[in-house]
């Protein structure tokens, strides 16, 4: 949901202007993406569904985004091409440590939903220097990020 999407950008702390890369993992329609793209230099939005990054592309390039790159693939695991001075996971994040967060540049900022202390709860958590923080609670559930790519969609 937007309002949620709103939310984790700016937990992300970006400063105005296109400066930095920034790793979106979970590119959806590319609405975030475009977003991200007012604020960074170079956005990287991955998705595990082919269909979902075929609708970002289409709509990045319908509203003449163009420093926005999308791809199929496992946006939890290892990268080679980073680093990423901010990363932001638009789904809940179950694992302390995915792969991905390696490509977070030294002095970044990664943003994920987590799950809380009560049942169901989920909050933004920020991760820095080596440790998570806890954000504000979420007024929605993300659904939990898959590994690997789909094999449908």
């Amino acid at each position: 949901p937007p309002r949620i999407a709103a939310r984790m950008v700016d937990a992300l702390a970006l400063t105005a202007g296109r400066e930095g890369r920034t790793l979106l993992i979970g590119a959806g329609s590319g609405y975030t993406a475009a977003i991200l793209a007012q604020m960074s230099a170079e956005v990287v939005a991955v998705d595990r569904y082919k269909s979902l990054t075929g609708l970002a592309r289409d709509h990045l390039a319908a509203n003449g985004v163009s420093n926005v790159r999308v791809e199929q693939g496992d946006g939890l695991a290892a990268r080679e091409d980073g680093p990423f001075d901010s990363i932001l996971g638009m789904g809940l994040l179950e694992a302390d440590n995915p792969g991905g967060l390696g490509a977070l540049a030294p002095g970044g900022r990664a943003v994920f939903a987590r799950t809380g202390a009560l049942k169901g709860e989920q909050h933004i958590a920020i991760y820095e220097t080596g440790a998570w923080r806890k954000g504000g609670v979420l007024s929605v559930a993300l659904d939990p990020f898959l590994p690997g790519m789909a094999k449908v969609l």
